[in-house]
């Protein structure tokens, strides 16, 4: 595979992730481009066209990629990981797991992604270093993130699904401060992330 080009390609609007802070402020710089899954896979794209738009992704501080929801299939998911592990020998790349609610849920992700790893290394194909972590987007997340950090690399925290998700009304737009009811999930997070010592993302 070509090596990626010093220049980033235009995101597409999918969100950057930017670190996060327990204070809530924002470090805005070093972010991460996130691209999903449905828009890298578009066009029946094989695994090698996959990990050749990943890197195409990827800036300075490597490229994100959230991984098919529940509705992508055991195959989809192994395919997509080889993929990524494909991308990540030649740049930075980091995989977001979306609706996490239960432990076990993680866990069937790891596997596979394991088995992913395994079929390239049988097969002699260069792969790097994956890192995963949980996109909080439900209070359910937020109230197991204790359970969850243990199993993950960082945390994604997803103000404007948690929203949703709380049913509560609030505008993203400008500097209004957010709901109670999210931050106290955003905090609750952020703790769970720092007994761990794992990191937390903000989805912009």
């Amino acid at each position: 595979m070509k090596k990626k080009p010093a220049v980033q390609e235009k995101n597409n609007g999918e969100g950057v992730l930017f670190p996060y802070t327990e204070t809530g402020r924002q470090m805005l710089h070093g972010g991460v481009p996130l691209c999903c899954a449905e828009t890298l896979t578009a066009d029946s794209a094989g695994e090698e066209e996959t990990a050749e738009r990943i890197i195409a992704r990827c800036a300075e501080n490597g490229c994100a990629v959230r991984i098919f929801g529940r509705s992508g299939t055991e195959a989809e998911q192994t395919s997509l990981f080889r993929s990524i592990y494909r991308a990540s020998a030649e740049c930075s790349v980091i995989a977001v797991i979306p609706a996490v609610v239960l432990p076990s849920e993680t866990e069937q992700v790891r596997s596979w992604a394991a088995a992913a790893r395994n079929e390239l290394k049988e097969k002699d194909i260069p792969f790097g270093r994956l890192r995963a972590g949980i996109a909080v987007e439900t209070p359910s997340a937020a109230i197991l993130a204790d359970l969850l950090a243990p199993m993950v690399d960082f945390f994604v925290l997803h103000p404007s699904a948690l929203i949703q998700s709380l049913g509560v009304a609030h505008s993203m737009k400008g500097d209004n401060p957010m709901p109670e009811s999210v931050m106290r999930c955003m905090k609750m997070t952020c703790a769970a992330a720092r007994r761990e010592g794992i990191e937390v993302y903000l989805e912009k």
